[in-house]
C-alpha cells in the first residue's frame, strides 16, 4: 500500500474546521494499549475536502490492520 486518501463528506470544512491530520495504525483493534505506527510523515494538511497520506507499508496476508485519524 502506498497511499491513503480521506474526503470529507459531512458538513465540516477539512480544510477550515480541522488541521494537523495524523494516521496510525494497529493490529489489534484496541487503540488505548498503543498503535504499531503512523502511517505517512508527521502531520498532513487537508487540500479543499481531501487528504492525502503516502508512505509504504508491506500489508501481511491474514492480517487486519485498523486505521486511527487524528486532527
Amino acid at each position: 500500500m502506498t497511499s491513503i486518501k480521506l474526503t470529507d463528506i459531512g458538513t465540516a470544512s477539512m480544510a477550515s474546521d480541522l488541521s494537523n491530520f495524523a494516521l496510525y495504525y494497529d493490529t489489534d483493534g484496541d487503540f488505548s494499549n498503543g498503535v504499531t505506527g503512523q502511517y505517512g510523515p508527521g502531520v498532513a494538511a487537508a487540500t479543499g475536502e481531501t487528504v492525502t497520506f503516502t508512505n509504504s507499508l508491506v500489508i501481511s496476508a491474514g492480517t487486519t490492520y485498523y486505521f486511527y485519524v487524528a486532527f
